[in-house]
C-alpha cells in the first residue's frame, strides 16, 4: 500500500512543473506556428531560456526532489536500473529514476544548445516590431 501511494503523490512543485510545460509550450509554439527568426520566434526562445534558467537555479534552492542532487546522472546507474527492468525488478525512486536523470540532462543539454545558437544567429531581441 505505501508503495502505491508514492506513485499516486504528487511530487513536482509548481516550479518544476510551470517550467516543464512553458518550455514544452514554447517548443511547440516555435516549432508548429512560427516559421523562425520572426520576432516572436525570438521572444518565444527567450522565454524558454528564462525558464531553463529557473529550472537551473530551483535545481539548487528548490525542494529536495527538484535538487540536482536527487538524480545526478550516472552511466553505471543508468546500467543498473536498465537491467533491473530486464530482469523485472521494478524500484521506485523519489525523484527521477537513473535512465530518467540521463534523459533530463540530455535534454536541458539539448535545449541550451539550441537557445545559445538561436542568439548567436539572431542577437538581442528586438524591441520593436
Amino acid at each position: 500500500m505505501a508503495e502505491a501511494e508514492l506513485h499516486s503523490e504528487r511530487i513536482w512543485d509548481p516550479i518544476v512543473r510551470i517550467t516543464h510545460w512553458v518550455v514544452a509550450l514554447a517548443i511547440l509554439l516555435n516549432g508548429l506556428i512560427d516559421d523562425g527568426g520572426s520576432v516572436l520566434h525570438i521572444w518565444i526562445g527567450y522565454i524558454a531560456l528564462a525558464m531553463l534558467l529557473l529550472r537551473v537555479v530551483w535545481g539548487f534552492v528548490g525542494p529536495a526532489e527538484a535538487r540536482f542532487s536527487s538524480f545526478l546522472p550516472s552511466a553505471s546507474g543508468a546500467r543498473s536500473h536498465a537491467a533491473d527492468l530486464a530482469a523485472g525488478r521494478v524500484r521506485s525512486y523519489r525523484s527521477h529514476n537513473p535512465l530518467g536523470s540521463l534523459m533530463v540532462y540530455a535534454l536541458w543539454s539539448v535545449l541550451a544548445v539550441i537557445i545559445v545558437t538561436g542568439i548567436v544567429m539572431a542577437g538581442p531581441p528586438p524591441l520593436s516590431a
